[in-house]
């Protein structure tokens, strides 16, 4: 019995070539936050210190309008915006409908994932990255 390598190369390599991605994007993010660079982070303190007083949206448009642009539509028919979710549950809609129903007096913290960490920390189908929102 001989053992083919190339085609074990062949059909274990695209599962390397994921895994390896995963890996450096939460490395990357994961130094980032170390770093103390927070531009993936809005919280309260700094809603409070821009004025901000009525959702969740507004405080995403006016300090973080990228994370809500869309990618373009995907070759397999997924969402091009990202997903929001609340306190780990995902929230139907578009980003502007989901947000906008979040009254800044209940948010602690709102994050972007990335579509590596998204997809690490709630599967396949995140794309276009994750707004998460933290309340209080």
């Amino acid at each position: 019995m001989s053992i083919d390598c190339r085609a074990i190369v062949r059909a274990v390599g695209p599962f390397l070539l994921i895994f390896v991605f995963l890996a450096v994007t939460h490395c990357v993010s994961t130094k980032r936050e170390a770093s103390g660079d927070r531009s993936s982070e809005i919280d309260r303190e700094i809603i409070l210190e821009k004025g901000i007083t009525r959702s969740a949206y507004e405080a995403v448009q006016s300090l973080r309008p990228v994370w809500l642009r869309g990618r373009g539509p995907t070759s397999y028919g997924g969402s091009q915006h990202p997903k929001v979710y609340v306190d780990g549950m995902h929230r139907r809609g578009l980003p502007k409908e989901a947000l906008g129903k979040i009254s800044v007096q209940r948010v602690k913290a709102i994050r972007f994932l990335g579509a590596g960490e998204a997809t690490m920390r709630f599967g396949s189908g995140h794309e276009n990255g994750v707004i998460l929102v933290i309340t209080r």
